[in-house]
């Protein structure tokens, strides 16, 4: 029974899934940016702020009301006699234009229009934070697929030195060695396993970041080496550091240039709130009132009187003092921005350094990975002259185990250095998206 479960157990480990769905790099970000709630809730922060301007533009235009009223009473409502009753009402059309405010709805209005390219920019910038974080997770599945892969290879090995020592077992292999194969064969079923479990676990955030079913079976189309590895250097690096019309070129810098802008717009608004406003204002209506009490021969209220009346003209407000309010809120404004200057220099010395040592790390790993190949077809050579050796009973099961495990350890180093580049090279592209093509 045992034996039955442990072979139902491989398997389930070596089969590979005939219905899986083929995915590219690219179409997991594709995936991924498509159904992002992040990113849709960044577009409708956009939309909101295009209602604040529309909501402040709307101070440029009149504003036109209608009034009106109906009243009932009495003149002798302390009395008690009621039975004269008089009546009221009025209706009237009131319009008012600002015509000139110092420029604070102008620099209202331009500060919102900042605020809405820094929320645009934002949403840029959580498209490329979600870019980056599909691509590690589409690496460590890539890496997950080599080390079960080279496990399995391990597994393979393992069970055909032992077949090889079986059929010599009458011969000259002595007990040691198939008691140790054995061994490996048992440690190399655990490796199967653990790299199985590891892949799941690295496939499963992949899923949930390209908004993939966790019970849908993928296949990584893409794999390291068709992936293109650009020649970078620090010129180009640098290059992209300086600054374009007076904002910077990495959007995790330019968006504390804009709310500065921003800022600036809004300290110049509120401090204006002291100075004089004029408008131009006009109506027109119209007023009835009369006595109940009066009735003329067709019985309608009878002394009523109607006037009309209209009026036009300028208005001056100001109110040249608040109690220092509007001068407390432009100086909050003004803070902020020095603020987030600081913040952009901090933000601008960690990003260099890191652009700087993400290309480093990618330079060298490329160096890396040409040893990496070198040694790898050393390692297959030196297994493949063990293996000889052994079946001429010139080595023994444990010198032929270790020059195996020696050409694993060699094909893992591989996968992690690739690993390595292109999570670097990620890296830079975090910022600099196009030098990383």
């Amino acid at each position: 029974m045992i034996r039955i479960l442990l072979s139902i157990l491989l398997m389930s480990l070596f089969t590979v899934n005939l219905y899986s769905r083929d995915i590219s790099l690219e179409n997991a970000i594709q995936l991924g940016i498509e159904n992002s709630d992040d990113l849709n809730a960044a577009m409708k922060q956009i939309e909101k702020v295009e209602e604040v301007l529309n909501e402040i533009s709307a101070n440029r235009l009149p504003t036109i009301s209608l009034n009106g009223q109906y009243r009932v009473g009495s003149d002798l409502f302390f009395s008690k006699n009621l039975t004269s009753s008089n009546y009221i009402g009025n209706l009237g059309l009131e319009a008012n234009y600002l015509l000139y405010a110092f420029g604070a709805i102008s620099d209202s209005i331009n500060a919102v229009k900042f605020t809405k390219e820094a929320i645009a920019v934002q949403r840029d910038i959580v498209e490329t934070e979600l870019v980056y974080s599909i691509k590690l997770a589409y690496f460590s599945a890539l890496v997950s697929d080599l080390f079960l892969e080279i496990a399995k290879e391990s597994y393979a090995n393992a069970v055909k030195s032992k077949k090889l020592i079986e059929t010599q077992a009458a011969v000259r292999a002595p007990q040691a060695d198939l008691i140790k194969i054995s061994s490996d064969i048992a440690s190399r079923k655990i490796e199967v396993a653990t790299a199985n479990i590891d892949r799941s676990n690295a496939y499963r955030l992949l899923k949930t970041l390209i908004y993939i079913e966790p019970n849908e079976d993928i296949n990584l189309s893409t794999l390291f080496k068709q992936m293109n590895k650009p020649i970078l250097t620090e010129g180009m690096i640098t290059a992209n550091l300086s600054n374009s019309d007076g904002f910077e070129l990495i959007n995790q810098l330019k968006i504390y240039d804009i709310q500065i802008e921003s800022d600036m717009y809004n300290a110049k608004s509120v401090g204006k709130g002291i100075l004089p406003k004029l408008s131009i204002a006009g109506g027109y209506g119209l007023s009835n009132y009369g006595n109940f009490s009066e009735t003329s021969e067709l019985g309608l209220p009878a002394g009523n009187i109607t006037s009309d009346e209209g009026y036009i003209g300028l208005f001056l407000s100001f109110p040249f003092f608040d109690g220092f309010k509007s001068k407390s809120q432009k100086k909050q404004f003004i803070v902020d921005s020095q603020i987030k200057g600081f913040q952009k220099n901090s933000e601008r010395r960690n990003i260099t350094s890191e652009l700087l040592d993400s290309l480093l790390v990618y330079n060298q790993y490329q160096n890396i990975l040409t040893l990496n190949n070198e040694a790898i077809v050393l390692g297959q050579r030196s297994y493949e002259l063990s293996l000889a050796r052994f079946l001429n009973g010139q080595t023994s099961a444990t010198e032929l185990n270790d020059v195996e495990r020696t050409l694993s350890l060699l094909k893992r180093d591989r996968a992690l250095t690739m690993n390595n580049i292109f999570t670097s090279l990620a890296v830079i592209g975090r910022y600099l998206p196009g030098v990383s093509q």
